[in-house]
């Protein structure tokens, strides 16, 4: 992590507070920090500071790592106790992303990764739960094949697959959460009423950010429909989206979804996007029933 890229997707946001920001010294050498954020409110217009997340753990390797993990949660969690809040969530989730996108393990979208077991070690003594389980699904660019079968081909002949051009958030959160970013947005288009059936959106890290690659792109939020027709829309559009990335500099597709989300799992593993990584969102309750 660059100062410059801690500038542009952390310090840059207007939601920022220097007092979420919690730094660990010894002999004015910092030896760890914690980073705590809100989510969004429903209509996503404006933080909703009873929707608590903490962004970021990070202890130098230390002797005293975990006796300094303790005081930062320790302290964090009985500052959260004194506001209404009534749970908080670790590291990462999509409804209460709000810094480190791109940027942390996992995107800072899939809650604590599995291969951080210091950072497993650190919430289990704080009573953090397991909510739901999360994984990252990646294809390689260069070898993607399209699937070749009676509906993508029908699909084929009726619809049209158009790129917008320019960026629209459905919200003001989400244009702030994916202010250090560049989106792009594919459509799916019916040739007879010129209608949308389907959207998708991707994003990658701006290409100004030094110290971040730029070369993977990202699905955002993917919440695809159940029914059969619903996902041989989606595939043909995830299809045709990935053949024109091909063609541009992007190397990788990434997607963050809850492992229990059947549908997305069905049409990743359709497409041939492999799962390379898995982790869990935790949940500390701050004010048990």
């Amino acid at each position: 992590m660059s100062p410059g890229a801690f500038d542009a997707c952390v310090m840059s946001k207007p939601f920022f507070c220097s007092e979420d920001l919690w730094l660990y010294e010894e002999d004015g050498h910092p030896l760890a920090f914690a980073h705590v954020g809100y989510g969004g409110n429903a209509a996503g217009d404006a933080l909703d500071r009873s929707r608590p997340l903490i962004c970021a753990l990070c202890v130098e390797p230390h002797p005293k790592e975990d006796l300094i993990a303790d005081q930062l949660l320790t302290m964090i969690l009985e500052k959260l106790r004194q506001q209404p809040v009534r749970d908080v969530v670790m590291i990462g989730s999509p409804e209460r992303c709000s810094f480190y996108l791109g940027m942390a393990p996992g995107d800072a979208l899939m809650g604590v990764v599995a291969r951080d077991y210091r950072l497993q070690r650190w919430i289990a003594r704080h009573a953090f739960e397991a909510i739901r389980p999360t994984e990252c699904w990646e294809v390689d660019l260069a070898g993607f094949r399209p699937p070749m079968d009676r509906s993508q081909f029908a699909l084929r002949r009726s619809t049209s697959v158009v790129r917008v051009l320019e960026e629209r958030h459905r919200t003001w959160w989400e244009a702030v959460v994916l202010g250090h970013t560049e989106q792009i947005r594919f459509q799916l288009l019916t040739h007879q009423q010129a209608k949308v059936h389907e959207s998708i959106d991707f994003w990658f890290i701006d290409m100004s950010i030094a110290g971040i690659a730029s070369n993977t792109v990202r699905l955002w939020m993917p919440n695809f429909p159940d029914d059969t027709e619903g996902r041989d829309r989606v595939t043909y559009l995830l299809s045709e989206a990935f053949r024109q990335l091909q063609s541009e500099r992007f190397s990788t597709v990434r997607a963050i979804a809850s492992a229990d989300q059947a549908a997305s799992v069905a049409i990743f593993q359709r497409l041939g996007l492999r799962s390379v990584e898995t982790g869990l969102v935790f949940k500390h309750p701050c004010h048990p029933a």
